[in-house]
């Protein structure tokens, strides 16, 4: 595969074909250049996938068309995409190629064996989750105080309906396996394994706890809602109108938030965890 990626240009005509198969989720498969199929039809989280592999296939073009070698990162975000859609690189089926680096594993609290770049269900433990996310800060630390991710996450699920409640609570689950990166960094084309690998967690976590793979609108709303009002409570922004223009929302109204030692953070996250997954 790598081989086939650096020989040379490929027709600028063939990107757009792959990019109309992968944009239409109604689509049997996505023929890829290099030979693989895709076949998004059959694969229950069609979107996601089809999104991932766009995004790798534009990065692999971006230095295709530009004339320069495709780097080693493009090829892990292809074919981390692949494995996202369910699909194998046949390089490594026949054992032509080095390990792929998405077969790498670090070790979690519980002891668990986590591969960040393709995970499986099996390897996702709530206890892992809330104590990671308890000892992890939100806005890297640029807080007043220390105020974790789990709190954050506890936040957002009291603020939507009971039934997306779970998904509140765990729309930043992949932060413990991931960590978060700033927003214009994340958002960096160079960064197109970041979004990737974040949507194969996801993925994983929902499958674990049996969530449908789209975030619920109602979460997106108090994400933006909770972070409006951290930035009032526990950050040195102290400028209303920049708080509303950079979160859509103003804070909530005759409530603080109080951060919590990351202890309780825990304790309360596996609680509320636990109401909600009765």
């Amino acid at each position: 595969m790598v081989r086939r990626l650096e020989a040379g240009k490929r027709k600028e005509g063939d990107m757009e074909a792959v990019k109309r198969l992968i944009r239409n989720e109604r689509s049997d498969a996505a023929v890829l250049r290099c030979g693989h199929n895709f076949p998004l039809a059959d694969c229950p989280y069609r979107y996601c996938a089809g999104r991932a592999l766009l995004l790798a296939v534009k990065t692999v073009d971006r230095q295709i068309m530009g004339g320069y070698p495709v780097g080693h990162d493009a090829v892990v975000a292809l074919r981390s995409a692949m494995r996202l859609a369910g699909i194998e690189p046949a390089a490594e089926r026949s054992g032509k190629l080095r390990a792929h680096p998405a077969d790498r594993y670090f070790r979690t609290y519980t002891g668990k064996h986590v591969h960040a770049l393709s995970p499986s269900p099996e390897e996702i433990d709530i206890e892992d989750l809330a104590h990671s996310l308890s000892q992890m800060c939100r806005f890297l630390g640029h807080t007043d105080g220390f105020y974790s991710v789990a709190q954050h996450s506890v936040l957002v699920s009291d603020l939507v309906p009971h039934e997306d409640a779970l998904w509140g609570l765990l729309h930043d689950a992949s932060e413990a396996y991931l960590c978060d990166l700033p927003a214009p960094i994340k958002g960096d084309p160079e960064m197109s394994f970041y979004p990737i690998a974040e949507d194969s967690l996801m993925l994983a976590i929902c499958k674990r706890f049996g969530l449908r793979p789209e975030m619920p609108k109602s979460v997106i709303a108090a994400d933006k809602l909770a972070l409006a009002t951290e930035f009032r409570d526990v950050t040195t922004v102290d400028d209303p109108d920049w708080i509303v223009a950079e979160c859509g929302t103003k804070p909530i109204p005759d409530y603080t938030i109080f951060p919590w030692p990351p202890l309780v953070a825990e304790e309360r996250f596996l609680r509320r965890f636990w109401e909600l997954a009765k």
